[in-house]
């Protein structure tokens, strides 16, 4: 492989995970990354019995020049050809983006390991051959201001794609028809990368984490200017967690040094914490669109959120603020709908 091809495929692979491979703000860290950073922090892999009631979850893994190409992601479908995900996950000069469900998204990755497992000409042309539960992802509809520099809020940071076919599921996930209220509570789940190459895992993996509130909401309850004012936190508004660590969420997230961080990407976006009676489940590296779900009625799930951004994911430094930032659904359902309807496709909850 000429040097620069090689070396566009290594930042490729970083290219997925940009946004969530923030590591030592403000948090004095010393240590290299370890292989916990790159997938649910202290989540767990979930088992067979486990992977039927997440039957609607499954794995993005992009595809160029016949091997696999970036790191991947999670995907959740709300219809059975519909898929819903980070924009960033789907890389744009991608040649295919394939999805697998749960059941098959390690077999999905493993024959992908195969050199050259698309340069045959059938394949190439009908990667859905490849075997039974693969899908290729035909269609993708994204925010018009979307590109590469990361220069767009968290909120637009959402993207569906139509399947080359329908998927036989028993159910999918339900789209929110209200905002959801704060200190609630959700199932995350993401696949993760590999440490040793930044590649998707195949292993999904769960935790539970607590939604805090929407971002413009606690930084108006929150002035780093008057530190007096935060001491009356908890009479205004109570967010079931210690007020100085809503305060320091605030001024980690305000850190506009960063690409992607500061206000003016952060409107209307979804702030998330580990929940106090876990141990610091949060999302890492390579869980790039995962859901944040919801129970709703007759054993449905609701997507409230896609999973993009996190801060203070490490596993050994007991003082971190661990946080994660989701792009909220409920602001985006009349757009995802739109472009679902001309498909032709119908999002429908069961």
């Amino acid at each position: 492989m000429p040097p620069f091809q090689f070396y566009k495929s290594i930042l490729c692979r970083l290219y997925t995970a940009v946004f969530f491979i923030i590591v030592c703000v403000g948090m004095g860290c010393r240590s290299r990354t370890s292989s916990s950073d790159l997938k649910i922090l202290n989540g767990s892999t979930l088992t067979d019995l486990e992977k039927s009631q997440y039957p609607y979850v499954g794995a993005i893994i992009s595809v160029k020049n016949g091997k696999k190409y970036g790191g991947g992601g999670t995907a959740t479908l709300i219809a059975p050809d519909i898929i819903l995900t980070a924009s960033h996950v789907l890389i744009p000069d991608a040649d295919w983006h394939l999805f697998a469900l749960v059941t098959d998204a390690r077999k999905l990755s493993d024959s992908l390991d195969r050199s050259g497992l698309l340069n045959n000409k059938e394949n190439f042309e009908n990667p859905d051959s490849i075997a039974s539960g693969f899908k290729s992802v035909r269609n993708i509809r994204k925010f018009e201001r979307l590109n590469e520099s990361w220069s767009f809020p968290v909120n637009e940071d959402i993207a569906i794609g139509r399947l080359s076919s329908s998927l036989p599921v028993s159910s999918v996930a339900c789209l929110p028809k209200s905002k959801l209220e704060r200190s609630v509570e959700g199932s995350i789940l993401g696949f993760g990368m590999n440490n040793s190459n930044l590649e998707s895992s195949g292993l999904l993996r769960k935790g539970v984490s607590r939604f805090v509130d929407y971002y413009e909401k606690i930084v108006s309850h929150v002035d780093l200017k008057k530190p007096k004012k935060n001491n009356e936190l908890d009479r205004r508004v109570s967010y079931a967690m210690p007020k100085e660590l809503v305060v320091r969420l605030v001024k980690d997230w305000k850190n506009e040094s960063m690409p992607g961080f500061g206000p003016k990407y952060l409107v209307n976006s979804m702030v998330v914490v580990p929940a106090p009676d876990q141990k610091k489940q949060i999302i890492c590296p390579g869980d790039s669109g995962g859901p944040f779900l919801v129970p709703g009625k007759s054993n449905t799930r609701i997507v409230h959120g896609i999973g993009s951004r996190s801060l203070g994911c490490k596993a050994n430094e007991s003082n971190d603020v661990i946080s994660a930032i989701y792009a909220p659904i409920f602001h985006n359902v009349k757009w995802i709908k739109s472009k679902a309807t001309e498909w032709g496709s119908s999002i429908e909850c069961y």
